[in-house]
């Protein structure tokens, strides 16, 4: 019984402890910093990233991206020093670590006051006859003091686990928030960018739409000119009198 609330209790620290793991070298958050885009990382993991920029482009890094979601982090002149402390994540990482010191050492209270209690059964049969009423009350009146004492701790440890998980989906809840805004503006300036683009177009099209017709219209005015020109010239051949076509000719060049 004792071994199986030992092993319950480290696998609900497990995934806790997963959660304050840094992704870069997967053990436990040392001067954890927060990236602009919420995610968290070593102080010596981000700088390790840096050098690694430096070390390809053999340049001065101004940016690194990020090993969770693959954003671009610009970091200015002052390195890894312009990206803020996680000071929340780091007291929550402190809490942690003395909380699984304290309930290994409750876990293994718990485990001896087990084995007393199987002791304090098994001098009852074997012992008991030796021991007095008075004194076989007085242990089992101690030993559930101290059973008392545990429970009570291991209910604080609980506690103090559930506060955790509060703030992990806290936490998280920020993170979908954020990626929820981001999401939104994009979104928001894409289709603004499409209306623009297709008022761009319609008005264009409206343009090359006028221009043409306004071409049409000059071509029929001429082609209208030619036809009268053309009408014109059949009556002057059609004219028997040399004088009037002469006369007619030349008002056809005037025309």
């Amino acid at each position: 019984m004792a071994a199986a609330a030992k092993c319950s209790n480290r696998t609900g620290t497990g995934s806790l402890e997963s959660e304050l793991t840094c992704p870069v070298c997967w053990e436990i958050f040392k001067q954890p910093l927060k990236l602009p885009c919420e995610h968290d990382l070593c102080r010596e993991c981000a700088d390790s990233l840096l050098k690694s920029q430096f070390a390809i482009s053999g340049r001065q890094p101004r940016s690194f991206r990020c090993p969770e979601c693959r954003e671009k982090v610009v970091i200015d002149g002052r390195g890894i020093d312009s990206l803020r402390r996680n000071v929340r994540l780091q007291n929550i990482i402190e809490r942690f670590v003395c909380g699984n010191t304290s309930a290994t050492q409750k876990d293994e209270n718990v485990v001896d006051n087990a084995v007393m209690i199987e002791k304090t059964a098994s001098a009852k049969g074997s012992v008991g006859a030796n021991l007095s009423v008075e004194q076989i009350k007085e242990i089992l009146s101690s030993e559930n003091e101290e059973l008392f004492v545990a429970n009570n701790e291991i209910e604080d440890f609980i506690e103090e686990m559930g506060n955790f998980k509060y703030l992990i989906k806290k936490d998280a809840a920020k993170c979908k928030a954020a990626v929820d805004s981001e999401i939104d503006m994009l979104i928001s300036a894409i289709l603004k960018r499409k209306q623009y683009i297709k008022e761009k177009i319609v008005k264009q099209q409206l343009e090359k739409i006028r221009m043409v017709e306004h071409q049409i219209r000059d071509c029929r005015k001429l082609l209208g000119h030619g036809l009268n020109t053309a009408l014109y010239i059949e009556d002057i051949l059609e004219e028997f009198d040399e004088t009037a076509m002469v006369q007619n000719f030349g008002t056809l060049k005037q025309r």
